[in-house]
C-alpha cells in the first residue's frame, strides 16, 4: 500500500490527473485525427475529372478506413 502525506486530497489529484494525461488527452488526440483523415480521404474533392485509376484508388482508402475504424 501506498502511503501519502497528510493532505487526503492529494491521491485523489493525482489520480485525476493521470487519468486525464493518460487517458482521455491520448484518446480525443486519436479521435481528432482519425477524424481528419477520414475527411480528407472522403469528403475532400480534389480534381471533378478524376481518371478510372484515380477512382479506384480513393474506393481502396474508403474500403480501408472503414476496415480500421
Amino acid at each position: 500500500m501506498e502511503y501519502w502525506p497528510k493532505p487526503q486530497w492529494l491521491p485523489k489529484a493525482y489520480t485525476s490527473i493521470w487519468f486525464f494525461v493518460a487517458g482521455i488527452i491520448p484518446v480525443m488526440l486519436m479521435t481528432v485525427l482519425y477524424s481528419r483523415v477520414v475527411y480528407s480521404l472522403w469528403f475532400k474533392r480534389g480534381e471533378n475529372n478524376l481518371e478510372n485509376t484515380q477512382q479506384g484508388v480513393m474506393k481502396v482508402r474508403k474500403r480501408v478506413t472503414k476496415m480500421v475504424w
